[in-house]
């Protein structure tokens, strides 16, 4: 997914999308953005590093997915994320790690 300086591979923009696959959400910006509340050009922004997470959206995260830790998206802190949704989040960055190899041959 482009090289280091792609706006992409922001860390927050990342996380975004890990979490958006981590929640079943894999192929559907627009599900995952019906889900928080957001608007689905909203979620293009932040994903494709246009725009960076509003702190206010953040928590809206934190009060619509059980178990995260708002500093994971933030900060990548993953603290006081509860075990399961960390199995998950590994499992979606593994995933996410591997369609990043797969576009770079």
């Amino acid at each position: 997914m482009g090289g280091k300086d792609d706006p992409r591979n922001h860390p927050e923009a990342r996380r975004l999308r890990i979490l958006r696959r981590a929640l079943g959400f894999a192929h559907s910006q627009g599900a995952f953005a019906e889900k928080m509340g957001w608007g689905q050009s909203e979620i293009s922004l932040w994903e494709n590093g246009r725009r960076q997470i509003a702190r206010n959206k953040v928590m809206t995260v934190h009060n619509r997915v059980p178990g995260i830790d708002p500093l994971w998206l933030t900060e990548g802190r993953m603290d006081n994320m509860s075990m399961p949704l960390r199995r998950t989040i590994e499992e979606a960055e593994r995933a996410e790690g591997a369609s990043d190899e797969e576009e770079d041959i």
